[in-house]
């Protein structure tokens, strides 16, 4: 099973916090917080797609430590008008109304 994580957020409202260190990794009792949303995840999880785009760099330097993942970069941020880039290429999922096959 894929999971897909969402990492590509500015952080606005963390600010300060957010203009040099990427939300998702801020830490939470001494953990990034992308690293208990992967620690979260289910073991039937065989593949993480984590989407980036703000400080990108800084994300995929972490996540270069971590096993099963795939990066996509953003061309805008997630905003209404922009709509997703959904990262569909074979992703597999058993629970959405449409096949990403």
């Amino acid at each position: 099973m894929d999971a897909v994580i969402l990492a590509a957020g500015l952080g606005t409202r963390l600010r300060p916090y957010t203009l040099q260190i990427p939300k998702p990794l801020l830490l939470v009792q001494g953990r990034p917080i992308l690293d208990w949303g992967l620690a979260a995840l289910p073991e039937e999880v065989d593949r993480v797609i984590v989407v980036v785009h703000y400080l990108a760099d800084q994300i995929r330097h972490y996540l270069s430590t971590q096993s099963h993942f795939q990066q996509r970069n953003m061309k805008h941020p997630l905003w209404p008008q922009h709509g997703f880039p959904w990262p569909t290429q074979g992703v597999k999922c058993e629970y959405c109304p449409q096949d990403f096959s």
